[in-house]
């Protein structure tokens, strides 16, 4: 003799459904959060070097105005220089407006451009050639 049993298994299978469906709700939730803090904690990490590279910006911007200026008085005095030579006062003050525009514009490189000692040598080069030429 042979017994069949049918058995309820809708019970179970809501319970099962449910329990997928909360699974998913959590994971998504948890997805989006844990998204959200990623963003928030990138944005924090990054900040700094983005304040940095404005500042190098700013930075760049500032020494080339800075050289072209004191490039251009040089400039200036030379080619002035050059148009009035037999006048030993106006030379005499050119080369010295020169020489103090060369200065200001040297301490300015040496004490922003390279702040590390390995440009001393080369510096030291510079400074020994110029301090040669004739005055």
């Amino acid at each position: 003799m042979q017994c069949i049993v049918f058995a309820d298994m809708s019970s179970e299978i809501n319970t099962i459904n449910n329990l997928l469906q909360n699974c998913l709700l959590i994971g998504a939730a948890s997805f989006i959060i844990f998204l959200m803090i990623s963003i928030l904690l990138a944005r924090w990490a990054v900040k700094p070097v983005a304040v940095a590279w404005e500042q190098q910006r700013q930075f760049v911007s500032n020494a080339s105005h800075e050289l072209k200026t004191a490039l251009t008085v040089i400039l200036s005095n030379a080619q002035m220089l050059a148009e009035n030579v037999e006048d030993p006062e106006l030379r005499k003050r050119m080369t010295a407006s020169m020489r103090l525009n060369w200065a200001i514009l040297a301490t300015w490189t040496r004490n922003a451009m390279f702040p590390s000692g390995t440009a001393t040598c080369i510096w030291q080069k510079l400074t020994r050639w110029i301090s040669l030429m004739p005055r």
